[in-house]
């Protein structure tokens, strides 16, 4: 079960931010993608893998957060964005 959590953010994270892309907001998930990744992958990891002493599992569980974070990002973007249009989420 462990194994399959982190596949499920990183597909939640690719389809929604292609799902934005298709409707135009392309910059929008190059920003977030960007900076969730510099802040979570990069800062967080060296933080909690190197500082606190996780090693490599603290730099995958930084990974796996910046995953779900950037997704719940998207998705409440496209939430956003159906809501305003009048469509049902």
């Amino acid at each position: 079960m462990g194994d399959i959590i982190p596949l499920y953010f990183l597909g939640m994270s690719f389809i929604v931010s292609n799902a934005l892309r298709v409707i135009g907001k392309g910059s929008f998930t190059t920003m977030i993608s960007l900076s969730s990744m510099w802040l979570y992958r990069i800062g967080m990891g060296y933080l909690v893998g190197v500082y606190f002493g996780m090693g490599l599992k603290g730099i995958y569980l930084m990974i796996m957060s910046e995953w779900g974070v950037r997704g719940l990002i998207f998705t409440h973007e496209l939430i956003k964005i159906t809501k305003k249009y009048g469509g049902s989420v």
